[in-house]
């Protein structure tokens, strides 16, 4: 069984251990079996880091990122694409759902 101080020491060359440690957490409940981090009004930021920490991405909403079911933007002025972002979040139910607010309208 590996511990965390063996987790940190170990190389890129050594996945399969970190695989085994990942799927443990995951087993013992201390980590997702899904989305861990999501975020909304704002790009692939924190979510694209996430699997550099050994958690799984989830999505990133924002006018500059594209809906790849019609290959449009998550324009929110449009109403079913704020009702399909809010069903995205309740069927993927991210671990971590990072909020940034529009600082240009405050």
């Amino acid at each position: 069984m590996l511990s965390i101080n063996s987790l940190l020491a170990l190389r890129e060359a050594d996945s399969a251990k970190i695989e085994e440690f990942t799927e443990m957490l995951k087993q013992m409940g201390l980590m997702s079996l899904g989305n861990d981090v999501s975020e909304i009004y704002s790009q692939p930021r924190i979510s694209a880091y996430a699997s550099r920490l050994g958690l799984e991405p989830g999505f990133a909403i924002d006018l500059r990122t594209i809906d790849p079911d019609d290959g449009k933007p998550w324009d929110f002025d449009i109403k079913t694409k704020r009702e399909k972002a809010r069903n995205k979040i309740r069927k993927e139910t991210p671990k971590t759902f990072n909020v940034v607010p529009n600082v240009h309208s405050i």
